[in-house]
């Protein structure tokens, strides 16, 4: 509404009330108190029914009729020699007209405010938008009714708004969210909308109001169809449209996203409504993805441009345009397109791996056009990430991050076989004759160049591999001495580079951190570490037991099978699994790391070597000396009661701890090399890798003439002892499974749920209680029901 017109209404609003007034008053003789009696209630009922719409316009002439209205009655009783007898009259009186004054002063500040000029900066578009943005000004200006075709996430509404922006003086915008539109009320849906504009220009319109009676009558169940056979029913939205030209510009109505409408009934009765209602002073915008909306409605193009004539499909936008087109934005302060350009370089394969596969060199990693929605997520995670200090040691800590996030967003059968039990390089990411393999399995297969040639799986996987940053020459080295015949020759060929071993571990440990971080399971594992090492391992020893008690009590979920972003510890899943896991992937200090291996020796009171010691220890991070030699002292200290060669997490903690040795910078552990291979013969294993490590030590110590360090060489020696009395024993370790990556966990033995009800120190109906819930909910089977029951009622027995 403009000023002048503004202007001139409310002129003719005071005249005319002005007017008015001045005959009611001097015919009636109307008091203080029917005045006050009749006015507040029909004001209230006014600003009621219009002004919590939001509609301003309408109180303020509310306000501006009550003023002159009131100006008008005192005048009439000045004249005539009364005025106000009584204080509390007196009193309403002054109430009465501040609010009228408020109301006034709203209303006028919000009209100016709302046509004030302010140079708020625009967004900056795409080239290919631009040109878009003027063809859709175009083609609104000459059609009533306009489709923008692009794909989820592709910018049809943030270029809908900016088109608003543009055109704010020339039209009036409406967007209706489609998803909250059922059949039943498509009509006063859309009328409800109009209806509000209407408003909020002072235009009150009698045809709209009663159509959205019509409809709203119970008897009328099919009404829509009764309307569109009737005339009646035609000539209300015309009479709609005439309402719409008194407001001196046109209206825009948007639809945004009628693709996601699965109902073709609902898209129908739209397309009718809109094809009475469109007019020079009604136009009307389609948001959709074209070959979405043919699937729902079941038709061809043709009949589809019966209800959106005109149409501008959104060009694709790159993956290199939308890097540089978000890199300048300073949202993402910490990206530079530069670190991007990896991207477009050919993959060189390293020689470790070329020579196994007759292949040296791939194409660059094939990028699609995706969304720009998509891409900004991608790259918002990139930005947060990309400026942790705890990934600036990686060589290429930038590049390895992108890829993740890479994976994340545009891989997700590789992302899905993220876990974080194992490092992601034994991932079973490469596909052949319908099995998944690991690399390592994967280069075992005959005729390797052909199936990664004729796979696109299986090369986008290498490149994965090899853009992660990852080392290969380790893996290798463990088929070469499976292959090998004469071993004793290969095994002095290698020299395996420790650097480049850790730049793999530093790696993983980035990748599950970021893992972690994306899964609400997980989000609350840094939290826990922190107070861990605060509440619990911060006090002394003897007050540890009972404050991890109250912690686990706070972040234990609780016997459902899922967890939520508030929680880390499982039903029937050992606690300190769920400990290390988290202090693993959120790493802490070194001697935080040896005050958490001292609480877990004395919580669980360990005193042999067992499957799940061996998992936890697994879980440690000894890059540093300190916690290392601290575990092997503790470990040097316990009993063997059975061997573990039957268990693949005895390998991997062989593997570890005696690779951290050379890691350390002690001696070469390349013999470790033969652990990798998968032997099975442990006879092997003790000839080749604790006999020759015990070779090296002991001429170490014997060289070095630093007392510390001689006591740390016997320390290591004593620890390839203890485990070569380990694979010579002849009993078997009982090995217990537990899930600790899924959410929805297998059920280890019962006795771990008698231990945790002698905790709780619950009581026989509570045990009852508990046992019942649990069967129910399928956590028990019958037979463990009934040990648990037993073994408490012998013990209550005896």
């Amino acid at each position: 509404m403009k000023k002048s017109k503004l202007l001139r209404k409310i002129a003719c609003t005071i005249f005319l009330t002005t007017a008015l007034s001045f005959i009611i008053f001097f015919s009636l003789n109307i008091n203080f108190v029917q005045y006050l009696g009749i006015s507040i209630p029909l004001i209230l009922f006014l600003l009621t029914k219009y002004f919590y719409k939001g509609n301003i316009y309408w109180g303020g002439f509310v306000s501006l009729i009550a003023l002159t209205n009131l100006g008008v009655f005192l005048f009439e009783k000045f004249l005539k020699g009364f005025w106000i007898c009584f204080d509390f009259i007196d009193f309403i009186f002054i109430i009465y007209t501040s609010l009228n004054f408020i109301m006034l002063c709203l209303f006028i500040s919000s009209h100016f405010f709302k046509h004030a000029k302010f140079t708020i900066p625009k967004e900056k578009l795409f080239s290919e938008r631009k040109y878009e943005l003027e063809r859709i000004k175009i083609m609104l200006i000459n059609h009533n009714i306009i489709g923008i075709n692009a794909q989820w996430g592709d910018g049809k509404t943030f270029l809908f708004k900016r088109l608003e922006k543009d055109l704010k003086d020339k039209y009036i915008f409406l967007t209706i969210k489609v998803l909250s539109v059922t059949i039943d009320s498509v009509e006063k849906f859309i009328l409800n909308e109009i209806n509000y504009q209407l408003e909020n220009e002072s235009i009150f319109s009698i045809t709209s109001s009663k159509i959205k009676w019509l409809l709203s009558q119970p008897a009328l169940y099919n009404v829509g169809d009764v309307f569109l056979s009737a005339s009646s029913y035609t000539r209300s939205f015309e009479y709609i449209k005439k309402d719409i030209q008194k407001i001196g510009k046109p209206i825009v109505i948007s639809f945004e996203d009628i693709d996601r409408i699965e109902s073709k009934e609902i898209l129908f009765k739209i397309f009718s409504i809109v094809d009475m209602l469109s007019c020079d002073y009604v136009k009307f915008v389609y948001q959709y993805e074209e070959n979405q909306l043919l699937r729902i409605l079941g038709t061809n193009k043709l009949y589809l441009e019966k209800y959106i004539p005109y149409t501008t499909s959104l060009a694709p936008i790159s993956f290199e345009k939308n890097i540089q087109f978000f890199c300048k934005n300073e949202k993402y302060s910490n990206l530079e397109k530069d670190i991007f350009n990896f991207f477009s370089y050919t993959i060189i394969i390293p020689d470790i791996i070329s020579k196994r596969i007759q292949i040296e060199t791939l194409d660059k990693l094939e990028i699609p056009a995706f969304s720009i929605r998509k891409m900004q997520i991608f790259l918002e995670e990139v930005n947060s990430s990309i400026k942790k200090d705890s990934f600036k040691s990686l060589k290429k800590s930038k590049q390895s991050i992108i890829i993740f996030y890479y994976i994340k967003h545009f891989c997700y059968s590789i992302y899905q076989k993220i876990d974080l039990s194992s490092n992601f390089l034994e991932a079973e990411i490469f596909e052949y004759d319908n099995k998944m393999y690991s690399l390592k399995s994967f280069l075992n297969i005959e005729q390797k160049s052909e199936i990664l040639w004729n796979n696109s799986n299986n090369k986008l996987a290498l490149k994965i591999l090899i853009l992660l940053g990852y080392n290969f020459k380790s893996l290798v080295d463990s088929l070469e001495i499976k292959e090998n015949t004469n071993r004793k020759k290969n095994i002095d060929d290698f020299f395996k580079n420790v650097d480049e071993r850790e730049n793999n571990d530093k790696i993983n440990r980035m990748i599950k951190n970021l893992y972690a971080a994306g899964k609400s399971e997980y989000t609350n594992y840094e939290k826990f570490v922190i107070e861990m090492d605060k509440s619990v391992l911060g006090v002394s020893p003897q007050s540890q037991k009972s404050k991890f008690k109250k912690l686990y009590k706070k972040m234990y979920y609780g016997k459902d099978m899922e967890r939520d972003n508030r929680t880390i510890y499982r039903f029937l899943i050992p606690e300190l699994f769920d400990t290390f896991q988290a202090f693993e992937i959120y790493e802490s200090n070194p001697v935080n790391w040896i005050k958490l291996i001292d609480f877990y020796f004395q919580q669980e009171e360990i005193a042999e070597i067992s499957p799940d010691f061996i998992r936890i220890l697994n879980y440690c991070n000894i890059s540093n000396k300190s916690v290392y030699l601290h575990i092997l002292n503790k470990f040097n200290n316990l009993k063997i009661i059975r061997h573990l060669k039957d268990d693949k997490n005895y390998l991997k903690f062989l593997d570890k701890y005696l690779s951290a040795i050379s890691a350390l910078q002690y001696v070469d552990t390349r013999e470790v090399s033969w652990l990798q291979a998968d032997y099975n013969d442990w006879n092997v294993v003790k000839k080749y890798v604790f006999d020759e490590l015990k070779k090296k030590l002991t001429d170490f110590a014997n060289k070095t003439p630093i007392e510390g360090t001689k006591n740390e060489v016997i320390l290591m020696i004593a620890f390839i002892d203890k485990n070569i009395q380990i694979i010579e024993s002849t009993k078997k370790a009982e090995n217990k499974t537990y899930d600790t990556q899924s959410s929805h966990d297998k059920q280890p033995h019962y006795h771990k749920q008698i231990k945790y009800f002698e905790e709780e120190k619950l009581s026989s109906d509570e045990i009852k209680k508990e046992l019942n819930e649990g069967y129910e909910r399928g956590l028990y089977k019958p037979y463990e029901v009934n040990e648990i029951w037993d073994y408490f009622q012998k013990k209550q027995n005896k």
